[in-house]
C-alpha cells in the first residue's frame, strides 16, 4: 500500500499509531508532502538522530518530499548517498543515509513511479513567517530556523517545467499521471488556508504558487489532465477539483 500524509514537523505519533493499526510492513510506503522535520536541525543534533532512529523502527518506508522548513537533502552535514531504486513499490532517484535505509528523500523535482503510477514531484515553498523566524533566530532562539533556498530558484522552476512538459508529452501522454508537491497552484488556494500576510511579521511571496499555475495548465494543449494533485503546506485537509490538500489525514494513494 502507498499512503499519503501532510506536514508532520517532526511529530509522527499519528503515523506510528496508524502503522500499528494497519499492520504495515517495510514494503508499504508513507509519502510525506513536505515539512517532514527530519532535516530541520543539523545532522549532529540529538533531535535529528532521535527522529530518524524512531522512523527507521516504524514498519513502513518513508518517502520525504522537501518542504520550506526542511533543509535540502544535498546540504546534509554528513552527506546523503544518491541512489536509484527500482522495485514494485516505487522507482526513482532518492537521497538516503545508509544508517536509515527506509527513509528516502526525493529530489527537488522529477518523475517518480509508485506502483506503476507516474508521479511528478516538486519540493519547496515560501515560509510566510520567514521575517519572524529570522527575528527570533537573531534574538538567540535557535529553534527558529529559516533556509534561504527554501523555494525553487527561477532556473530550477524553468528546468522543472521543461522536464515536466517533455516527459509527459513524449512518454506518458497516454497514461494517467499525478502531481505531488509541498505547496499548490495559486488558483486553488482556499481563503481559509492563506497566511495572515497583513501582519508585518509575515511576508507575501507566491512565486512558486503562480509558477504552478503555469505548470497546472501545461497539459491543456493535448486535452489531458492529471488524475490528482496532492499537496501540503497549507495545514488543511480539503479537496478542490482535482487538488487534494493533506495535513492530518493519512489517505491511500488514489
Amino acid at each position: 500500500m502507498i499512503y499519503i500524509t501532510g506536514d508532520k514537523h517532526g511529530d509522527y505519533d499519528d503515523v506510528v499509531a496508524f502503522c500499528k493499526n494497519h499492520n504495515t510492513t517495510k514494503e508499504d510506503v508513507m509519502i510525506v508532502l513536505g515539512d517532514h522535520g527530519c532535516l530541520y536541525y543539523s545532522d549532529e543534533d540529538n533531535r535529528t538522530k532521535y527522529l530518524l532512529q524512531k522512523l527507521e523502527s516504524v514498519p513502513i518506508t518513508f518517502v520525504m518530499i522537501r518542504g520550506d522548513h526542511d533543509r535540502r537533502p544535498f546540504a546534509s552535514d554528513n552527506g546523503l548517498e544518491l541512489r536509484y531504486f527500482l522495485n514494485p513499490s516505487f522507482t526513482g532517484w532518492f537521497c538516503v543515509d545508509k544508517a536509515y535505509p527506509s527513509i528516502l528523500f526525493t529530489l527537488e523535482y522529477g518523475w517518480y513511479w509508485f506502483t506503476g503510477r507516474h508521479t511528478f514531484i516538486i519540493g519547496g515553498a515560501h515560509s510566510f513567517d520567514a521575517p519572524y523566524r529570522c527575528y527570533m533566530r537573531d534574538m538567540g532562539y535557535k529553534n527558529y530556523r529559516w533556509f534561504p533556498n527554501e523555494q525553487l530558484s527561477s532556473s530550477e522552476m524553468k528546468d522543472a517545467l521543461d522536464v515536466f512538459r517533455l516527459l509527459r508529452l513524449k512518454k506518458y501522454s497516454e497514461t494517467p499521471f499525478y502531481i505531488m508537491s509541498h505547496t499548490a497552484p495559486m488558483k486553488y488556494l482556499p481563503d481559509d488556508a492563506k497566511k495572515p500576510v497583513h501582519d508585518e511579521r509575515f511576508s507575501s511571496d507566491f512565486s512558486m504558487e503562480k509558477w504552478m499555475d503555469e505548470m497546472e495548465s501545461a497539459h491543456t494543449p493535448s486535452g489531458l489532465t492529471y488524475s490528482k494533485w496532492y499537496c501540503g503546506h497549507w495545514h488543511i485537509d480539503k479537496e478542490i477539483d482535482n487538488v487534494r490538500f493533506v495535513y492530518h489525514d493519512i489517505i491511500p494513494f488514489n
